[in-house]
């Protein structure tokens, strides 16, 4: 299948996964710091941050994943209808002047 420049620069529009590794990043941080925290329940509240901000992260992910998927499918097929679209005039127009030869 050919590679439409439509769906190819869908690759360049896609920030998501970025932010989702942000995101993660920052989780770990939190909970990282929350194994050094002396106080037991700000460590606890910092653990269950960073686990929150991972849990995010997998939503973000998966969240940018679909819509990539979604937009790229979309502009791919919409490409190859407008090139079955440019054959069929192209033989059309080949076709037709034939005719007016004879």
């Amino acid at each position: 299948m050919p590679v439409f420049p439509s769906s190819h620069s869908v690759d360049r529009l896609y920030y998501g996964l970025g932010m989702s590794i942000a995101h993660a990043e920052m989780g770990n941080k939190l909970v990282d710091f929350a194994a050094t925290e002396v106080h037991p329940p700000l460590a606890s509240a910092t653990r269950k941050m960073g686990r929150a901000w991972h849990s995010y992260s997998d939503l973000d992910q998966a969240q940018a994943i679909s819509d990539c998927v979604i937009l790229g499918d979309t502009l791919g097929y919409q490409g190859m209808n407008a090139r079955s679209a440019k054959v069929f005039l192209l033989f059309d127009i080949c076709f037709a002047t034939t005719l007016m030869a004879f």
